[in-house]
């Protein structure tokens, strides 16, 4: 009672009551619950029965950037570097007086491989091939004398021509050997072999190293004649 009648006197002073109240309030929390509950009402508020509620604050919105530890980018898997190519054998640079000695020594070689074959091949397709390696060969070695004759060459050895003479030796030694059931055979298998080598040789130094056009000319034409002999021995060996 003493609670309703402090709380509803008749004509106290708006502020008397709304002193009233929040001391009532403080020391009876369960009499004054129902109006701290309920929101005022305009009326009052306009009376100055009570305070206007103070307006909500907004919430910060969450941030949504969080500290995180610097982006690291993600460690280079370490590549191991592709192999070195191996080195090529260095070509031994060669004058034109190297270039004729090496020239002659294949040129004599393969004349001297045909004219045994002549006499030992058995198919008349091999002893046919022998006989224009014979007349070819031969027509080349008497044309660059002529060459050399002309540019005022001689002749000089080198490690080159060397091995091509060891090369040639041994061919010739193996086909001397060779019993007539496998001397054709072998014979077509040595030109395959020495033209093949020659087309190398051609590419690799004999005409790059050649400083005298009328050389590398002749160098060229007799390029094109040996890759011919290395076709017509390939078809040869596939012949039945």
């Amino acid at each position: 009672m003493l609670d309703a009648w402090r709380c509803g006197m008749k004509n106290p002073s708006p502020r008397l009551r709304l002193f009233a109240c929040i001391g009532l309030a403080v020391a009876f929390t369960p009499a004054c619950a129902s109006d701290q509950k309920r929101a005022p009402t305009a009326e009052e508020v306009r009376d100055g029965e009570a305070l206007p509620p103070a307006p909500p604050v907004p919430a910060e919105p969450a941030s949504t950037s969080s500290p995180t530890a610097p982006t690291v980018p993600d460690a280079a898997v370490p590549v191991a570097p592709p192999p070195a190519p191996a080195a090529l054998p260095a070509q031994e640079p060669l004058t034109e007086a190297q270039i004729a000695k090496v020239s002659e020594l294949v040129n004599a070689a393969e004349v001297e491989q045909a004219k045994l074959a002549q006499t030992k091949a058995k198919a008349p397709a091999v002893k046919n091939f022998a006989a224009m390696m014979a007349k070819h060969h031969g027509e080349a070695l008497r044309e660059q004398a002529k060459l050399v004759k002309r540019l005022h060459i001689t002749s000089d050895d080198s490690v080159t021509s060397a091995k091509l003479k060891t090369d040639a030796d041994a061919t010739l030694a193996t086909l001397k050997k060779a019993d007539a059931a496998t001397f054709d055979a072998a014979y077509v298998k040595s030109q395959i072999d020495g033209h093949q080598k020659a087309l190398d040789l051609l590419d690799a130094q004999l005409i790059p190293s050649a400083k005298t056009p009328e050389v590398s000319d002749a160098l060229r034409q007799a390029r094109a004649i040996v890759a011919q002999h290395l076709s017509d021995a390939k078809a040869l060996q596939t012949s039945p």
